[in-house]
């Protein structure tokens, strides 16, 4: 094994340091840390750890613009690796904290599962970069990149996901959801920015009842595309009566409102107006528990049943008020 000693630099002068100045390099040996290491690798420039990295209860910086690649394990011994410039990549273990200051953490190999034996925080200054190229599963040549951490996470920043081979959902009903973070400590917090494709992510709704959320739970942060049923006017994947009261809201059978009417005002057919027909669909396909499992369609309990057929004695009357 390789056992790096302390040195002195003129920025850390209590620190070891590695630098890459070009080209690509590889630690095929097993390397234990002595002290506090910077590793300062220029852009365009990777150091790949092939083999396990004893952090040994040491902290060891990621800095310059390059790429640390982690092909095996940050083994055990405690400590903490953090990055404060350029990318950390692959699909090893990191047998401590992980925290991101003001890089990139870019999980697998294309794609692929870091493993964090330790916490993660993602401070605002940090991007994480997921790559999804399927429904196979994480870590999938199919599949999509995910950190696992034991710990527990603490998220801001950003979250950058880019597609490869996958493409949204073309079957209405159908929600494709991939979780990115595990924590099984539990996760705090929620990402400043979450790019999709190279665009921002502001608003749920892409068009056409398709719906992109990013999900935090008690343990996870998941991605999920839904093709929503023709009803559910607000993708949360059931048709209820919240959706029959957008659709009554908006409801515009002469489509004076056709520059603005879309799926979340209840334009279901995209034909610009909202009318009898966007409430057929609505009635049709009324799932007040979910239309996503285990059945699509659902009988409306009579109270619901009722509001309906007066919706649609409402929506009647108000045709035949615009025909007068």
């Amino acid at each position: 094994s390789v056992s790096l000693v302390q040195g002195t630099s003129d920025d850390s002068p209590d620190n070891s340091s590695i630098d890459v100045e070009q080209g690509a390099h590889e630690f095929q040996l097993p390397v234990t840390l002595e002290n506090n290491t910077d590793v300062n690798i220029a852009s365009a420039s990777t150091l790949t750890l092939q083999n396990a990295l004893h952090l040994n209860g040491t902290t060891l910086t990621k800095m310059g613009g390059g790429t640390l690649s982690i092909r095996n394990d940050f083994s055990t011994g405690g400590g903490a690796l953090t990055v404060a410039e350029g990318t950390v990549s692959g699909g090893g273990t990191v047998g401590g904290d992980l925290s991101n200051v003001g890089g990139t953490i870019a999980p697998g190999n294309s794609p692929g599962v870091l493993t964090v034996d330790g916490n993660l925080t993602n401070s605002s200054g940090g991007t994480i970069a997921i790559e999804i190229e399927g429904t196979g599963g994480a870590g999938k040549a199919d599949g999509h990149d995910q950190i696992q951490v034991t710990g527990s996470s603490t998220l801001a920043g950003t979250l950058d996901i880019t597609t490869g081979a996958y493409a949204d959902p073309t079957t209405r009903a159908t929600r494709e959801s991939f979780t990115l973070i595990s924590s099984a400590g539990g996760s705090t917090g929620t990402f400043d920015t979450v790019n999709y494709n190279g665009t921002e992510l502001t608003t749920s709704h892409q068009g056409n009842g398709l719906f992109r959320n990013v999900a935090y739970g008690d343990n996870d942060v998941s991605l999920d595309n839904l093709l929503a049923l023709e009803g559910d006017a607000d993708g949360d994947a059931d048709i209820d009566i919240t959706d029959f009261n957008v659709l009554a809201a908006n409801f515009d059978s002469a489509g004076a409102n056709a520059e603005t009417n879309n799926w979340t005002t209840a334009d279901f057919d995209s034909d610009g107006d909202v009318d009898i027909t966007d409430f057929n669909f609505l009635a049709a396909n009324f799932a007040d528990s979910g239309y996503l499992a285990p059945a699509n369609n659902q009988v409306p309990e009579p109270g619901t049943l009722i509001l309906l057929l007066i919706g649609a004695a409402f929506v009647w009357t108000w045709q035949s008020l615009r025909r007068r």
